[in-house]
Formats: structure tokens, C-alpha cells, sequence
């Protein structure tokens, strides 16, 4: 496996390189090998002495009381060949190069590395490259692969990191639901993270939904519709208590403090299409419902409500008879299940006829997605009786996807959707309600 080193080759080791790099240079061009590693299906010589001082394992290998047969190359199965280059490059110079456009795997691979030959500098190194690059749009991709590689001190840094946002007051919903489907936790991994959290936190809301996005994720990853009875399924594979699982299943909303939360907030101007019969206030008609459901974790600001129109008989040049105090009730409740989680009085002074007004609600409330609600306008019969409210044919989402479907990139698709058409008559009722603003919670 020797050969004679020739003069041009020597000289590519000058006395001006550091003197780790000069084993490395040897390394390059293959001078004075004595081992080699077989990896899909490529080989990488190296030389056992410097292996052996490296790692434990390598000294164990070459030079223990049952040293490795030479005379074939070593087959490695289980780690690629680019990351197996990366780690002999590290164990000649002591410097660690990561891929730029793929350093969570790179990073990930080489952490195996070290777990599997036993360098604790290596390990170490890893584990600070890690800080370094570790942020709420990767987490969940460390998570994965530091599970799947069995990776104990990423995993714990990945747990110390979310449980910090947490506390911190963020919230990881949404992201669950935006990732890629490669990306998605298993069930073993989602478990491992969930029971650590509820031993942490207990059965907060924040956890909970945190929970019941991962089975959403989970029900759209395999193609199923996101129904009850596939969410309960799914929440049993994290082998949680039933009755906590009940909770979850049954979560319809979260109260949660979310003034520390990272919030995108965004707003819905409905496109008007045409007018239809204004909702007239009497006695047989007090309320009004808005059916409206959500593809993310959101926090409802407000609503944009159509004002009354200016009665007939006011005159419009008087001052005093332009403005008004709205009077009503309004609640919130599960579609499906007719279940209330949301009811206040509002008192709304200084409307202007003829214009609209902010319906503003308790920012604490999450709403969760793929879920039908119910927001009812009750007004006060002794001062709303005989007004009229414009009532129009509006758009019923965002500009955007409606395929429904979640994925990477959902953010510029459709968030909400009203629901407001007569099936029975093929044709849409109208809104008096002309707009939304929320927040999606991050």
C-alpha cells in the first residue's frame, strides 16, 4: 500500500502549513495509506494511526487484542459517504466545515459520528454549532433526525429550546402545521417531546393545541380527512391517558396569553359583489350568524360589521341624529357541537349610519383550524327594533388556495372562509359582516 513519495508531492507539504494539515495533505494524495472504508460503494483510505489516536474506537479497531481484518476495506453502512469525508477531514485538521445549504443534516450526520466513534471534541463542537444555529423554523427538523439517529444531547438542546420559547410565551401551533411533510415528527418522536411537556408545563391550553395540531398534521400527512374520529386515533398513538385525550379531542378553543407570542397579523377585506335584502331588526329577528372556519391557529381582533342605515325619517343635516350606540351580545360556538366558548356584551358608542364598525374580541382566544364556528349578533330588542342593517353578497375567502391542504408555503394561501351559501337554493344569503382582522399565532 506504500509507495515512494515523490519530490512534486513532498513538496506540496511545505514547513508553511500548519502541521495538522500536513497529515491531511498526506491524506489528499494518498501517501502512506494503510486502511480503507468501503462506503456506498466509493473508497476513502486513511491512515490508522491517526484514526487510532482520534477515537477509542479506531484504536480498539486497529490495534486491539482482535484488530480489523485490512485486507478488504472496511465497509461502513451506515453513514453516507459525503458526511464519513466530512468526519475524516475533522479528525486530520480539528476544524468542522458544514454544507451551507444543508447544514442541519450535515450537522445531524456528523453528531452520529462522534456519538458512534466515541469524540467527545466532536461531540462538543456539535452540540455548539448547534446554538448556533438552531431557530424556530428548524427546530422541529433537529427534533426529527436527532430522534431518528438517537442523538441524546441534541435532543435534550432541542427540548431546553422549545420549552424556553414556551415559557417565553411562544407557541409552536402553526409551525406543526407549516412544516413539510418530510419534516413531520413521528408519532415516537412527537411522544418523547409531548410527555416532557406535560411533565414540564402540565395540561395547559398552549400544550393541548400544540397537541392537536401534530394530529391534525398527522391526519393530512396521510391523506385523511381531519374528523374526530381520525384525530382520536391519532392522539392514541402518543399513548397518553384517555382522559386526556378526551380533552384534546374535544379542545373546540384555547386561552392562552399571547402578548409575548410572535403574531402575524392580517386582515380580510371581503370583495363586495351586490346588495340583497337588508336585515331588518324586530322582534322574530334579533340575531344574526357569521359561519366562519380557519386553516390555522388564530386570534380574531375583529370584525368589520356593516352599520344601520340611516332611518327615513331622520334628518340627515342634523348632527345630533348621525351617530348611534350599538347594543348587542355576542357569542361564539363549535358548529358541531353547539358548544359556547366565547359570550360578552358590547357596547360600541359614535357609529356612524351608513358606514361600519369595529367588533373587537378578547385577543386571549385561539381558535383552531379545520373547525366550524358560529359567531352570533344578538341585539337589544328596546333599542335595535325596526332598524335595518345593508346586507351584500360578498367573497367568501382570502385570496389564495382552497384546496385546503396543509404544507410549506400555506401562508400565502387562504386562511379564512365564511360560510354563508343556501344549499337549498343554490344561492349565497349575504353579510352584513364586510371584513376580518386576526392574528396567526407563531
Amino acid at each position: 500500500m506504500e509507495e515512494q513519495t515523490s519530490q512534486s508531492e513532498l513538496e506540496m507539504i511545505s514547513d508553511n502549513d500548519k502541521f495538522n494539515e500536513r497529515f491531511f495533505r498526506l491524506r489528499q494524495v494518498n501517501k502512506y495509506t494503510d486502511c480503507s472504508f468501503k462506503i456506498e460503494n466509493r473508497v476513502i483510505n486513511s491512515h490508522r494511526l491517526i484514526l487510532a489516536a482520534s477515537s477509542p474506537v479506531f484504536e480498539a479497531m486497529f490495534y486491539g487484542k482482535f484488530p480489523q481484518d485490512l485486507t478488504n476495506s472496511i465497509l461502513i453502512t451506515d453513514i453516507s459517504y459525503s458526511t464519513f469525508e466530512l468526519f475524516m477531514d475533522f479528525l486530520y485538521t480539528g476544524e468542522l466545515k458544514l454544507k451551507e445549504n444543508d447544514e442541519i443534516d450535515c450537522l445531524v450526520s456528523i453528531s452520529y459520528c462522534a456519538q458512534k466513534y466515541l469524540i467527545e471534541e466532536l461531540r462538543k463542537l456539535c452540540v455548539k454549532k448547534l446554538g448556533e444555529l438552531l431557530n424556530r423554523q428548524n427546530i422541529f427538523n433537529f427534533l426529527a433526525k436527532s430522534f431518528e439517529y438517537h442523538l441524546e444531547d441534541i435532543l435534550v438542546s432541542c427540548l431546553y429550546f422549545i420549552v424556553d420559547f414556551i415559557e417565553a410565551g411562544a407557541c409552536f401551533f402553526n409551525a406543526i402545521l407549516n412544516a413539510n411533510e418530510d419534516v413531520h415528527l413521528s408519532p415516537q418522536c412527537f411522544e418523547f417531546l409531548t410527555k416532557n411537556l406535560l411533565d414540564y408545563f402540565g395540561d395547559r391550553d398552549d400544550i393541548l393545541c400544540l397537541i392537536k395540531a401534530w394530529t391534525i398534521k398527522a391526519c393530512h400527512v396521510d391523506n385523511i380527512t381531519a374528523c374526530a374520529e381520525s384525530l382520536a386515533v391519532n392522539t392514541k398513538l402518543l399513548n397518553l391517558d384517555n382522559s386526556l385525550c378526551m380533552k384534546i379531542i374535544g379542545l373546540k378553543a384555547g386561552f392562552i396569553d399571547i402578548t409575548q407570542t410572535e403574531r402575524t397579523s392580517k386582515s380580510f377585506h371581503r370583495v363586495y359583489y351586490k346588495p340583497v335584502r337588508p336585515l331588518i331588526i324586530d322582534r322574530d329577528q334579533l340575531n344574526f350568524d357569521v359561519n366562519i372556519s380557519f386553516k390555522r391557529f388564530v386570534a380574531i381582533k375583529s370584525l368589520t360589521v356593516n352599520s344601520r342605515l340611516m332611518p327615513e325619517h331622520f334628518d340627515m343635516c342634523d348632527i345630533n341624529n348621525q351617530k348611534y350606540t350599538e347594543n348587542l351580545d355576542v357569542e361564539i360556538f363549535d358548529k358541531c357541537s353547539n358548544k359556547s366558548i366565547y359570550k360578552q356584551h358590547h357596547i360600541i358608542e359614535n357609529v356612524g349610519f351608513n358606514e361600519s364598525f369595529r367588533l373587537k374580541f378578547n385577543d386571549r382566544m385561539i381558535l383552531l383550524p379545520f373547525h366550524a364556528y358560529v359567531i352570533k349578533l344578538t341585539w337589544n330588542g328596546d333599542t335595535a327594533i325596526s332598524y335595518e342593517y345593508p346586507r351584500a353578497i360578498f367573497s367568501l375567502m382570502e385570496k389564495g388556495g382552497s384546496d385546503g391542504k396543509v404544507g410549506a408555503g400555506e401562508n400565502q394561501q387562504s386562511i379564512v372562509q365564511f360560510h354563508e351559501y343556501n344549499y337549498c337554493y343554490n344561492l349565497p344569503f349575504g353579510s352584513i359582516v364586510q371584513g376580518i382582522f386576526y392574528d396567526i399565532i407563531s
